[in-house]
């Protein structure tokens, strides 16, 4: 009879991942990722104020009357000269 040596069970990813970081290194990793996650979070806030802003120049209704709606373009048109608002 031969006498079979288990195989060691294969570290985790968890782990495997953490090993590569300690001490130090970790902390780095970590304070690099909040201040990426903050970055993303202030371009998204800038992107979404500008878009807002736009709908607001461009897009949203400036009065409503019953279910008529005067919006921005043909406010400008009539300014302009051009055709009435109704």
């Amino acid at each position: 009879m031969s006498i079979r040596t288990r195989r060691q069970a294969r570290p985790s990813l968890r782990t495997r991942l953490g090993r590569l970081v300690e001490g130090e290194e970790r902390q780095a990793v970590v304070v690099t990722a909040l201040f990426i996650g903050a970055i993303v979070l202030v371009v998204l806030a800038l992107v979404g104020a500008i878009g807002l802003a736009w709908y607001n120049d461009n897009l949203r209704p400036l009065a409503r009357v019953g279910s008529a709606e005067i919006v921005p373009q043909r406010v400008g048109i009539r300014v302009a000269g051009g055709i009435p608002i109704a």
